[in-house]
Formats: C-alpha cells, structure tokens, sequence
C-alpha cells in the first residue's frame, strides 16, 4: 500500500492553492527573462566551455521586489568566482525559466533541467558570499575532480577534453567540433557516463581487492568507492541508473 501511495502521488502530485498562482506570476516576471537576484547556498560547482557554473539549493528568487522560492538554480560565470560548496550567497544578474520545445526534436529544456529539479537559469554578473559554511565531503571531491582534470591536461593536451567527458562527466571541456562531431555519428551517448563506465569501475576494483581481502569487504569497498565516485560527478541521471 505505501509503495501504490508513493506512486500515485508522484503521477497525481497535490498541490497547495497557492503555488498555482505564484507560478503564473512567476512565469509572467520572466517571461522574455529579467535582470534577478538569488539566494542559495552551493551544492555543486563545475566548469564550463565559457567559464564556470555553480548551483544553488533553496534558491530564493528576488525580481522588483517580489520573492519567489524556488528549489535549485543554475548561475553561470565567464569568471571563476571564489567561492566552495556549502557557502551560501547572493548572485546577481539576468535570470530566465529554461523553456519547453517549441518544435519536434528541438531540445527541451524545461525537461532537461526539470530531471535535475533545476527552476532557475542566471547568467551571473556579480557574486557575493553571504556565508562560509563548506561542506566538507563534497568540496573535496570537487578539488579532487580539478587536480585530476588539471593532470590529464598537461598529460593529454587537447586530447583531454574527451577524456573528462566520460570520465569525471564534464562535457563542457569538450572541443565544440569534437562534440558535434559524436552527435553526427550517433555516439554520443558514449559520452554518457552510465552501465559501461559504472561497471568497468565497480567490477574491476572488486576483482583488484578480492585478491587481498574477502567477498564482503570487497563488495563493500567497491559500492563505498561507487558512491564517492557518483557523488563527485554530480550524480547524473545515467549513472544513477547504472
């Protein structure tokens, strides 16, 4: 009975009187975008092919005044700004819904960032850090991701940017030829980093450990290293169901 509840209120989701009419408001104020401030604090922060991008949880969306609270955001920088995961902040600059296809096989994405329960789009033009709070765990993996992205640069060269693709899922490193150039052929999914990539790590640690140890602690250390993994490349839809 509770896994039928479950269901039928993610297919039937109740929603309080209110929050239809805050969404139309919401949808008229940005309706072609609008110069915005938001309030988060930092879940996740990545680098671009233009710069840097951050993303803010409990997202409270200020527009002439008027208060919307959102659930995450997406701020985009052509600088970096200095700031860690955990800090909360206030981001200035031109904000927009993500908008739905308006034709057949255009990219949807109100879709796209809908999985990723994203609202808010800002290109970000000011950056202040309200307050210093990090998270430590996911903060190291971030760190962690540059050094290791920063190492096969100068190793690979130009050559690195696929390999931080199916890596560490950072399609913005990719070359923009390169990337149309998997789209053309139909392989992009390659680039996906999901049952292949899940299962060539998980399998080939636990193999690696059971010639030092037991069935249970190597099958524990390898789904422990899974999850650190999935949590260091932001836990894509892919990989979670991989």
């Amino acid at each position: 009975s509770m896994i039928l509840l479950i269901l039928l209120s993610g297919l039937f989701p109740l929603r309080v009187p209110w929050a239809a009419e805050t969404d139309r408001k919401l949808q008229q104020a940005m309706r072609e975008g609008a110069d915005c401030t938001a309030y988060g604090q930092i879940y996740r922060i990545e680098g671009t092919e233009d710069g840097c991008a951050i993303y803010l949880k409990n997202t409270i969306l200020v527009i002439q005044s008027n208060s919307y609270f959102l659930e995450n955001s997406k701020i985009s920088y052509e600088d970096v700004p200095e700031v860690q995961v955990g800090w909360s902040v206030r981001a200035e600059g031109y904000g927009r819904l993500p908008e739905k296809a308006r034709n057949p096989g255009q990219f949807d994405a109100a879709d796209y960032y809908g999985l990723r329960h994203i609202s808010l789009l800002v290109a970000g033009e000011a950056c202040r850090v309200t307050e210093r709070s990090t998270a430590w765990l996911p903060e190291l993996s971030r760190r962690f991701r540059d050094t290791f992205g920063e190492a096969l640069e100068r190793g690979l060269g130009e050559k690195a940017g696929t390999l931080r693709a199916i890596l560490l899922g950072e399609k913005g490193s990719l070359d923009g030829d390169v990337r149309q150039m998997y789209r053309q052929n139909g392989i992009s999914h390659v680039l996906a980093i999901s049952g292949l990539h899940i299962s060539v790590l998980g399998i080939g640690l636990y193999g690696l450990l059971r010639k030092i140890a037991g069935i249970r602690v190597s099958a524990l250390a390898a789904s422990l290293f899974l999850l650190l993994y999935l949590w260091m490349i932001g836990f894509p839809v892919s990989a979670q169901r991989a």
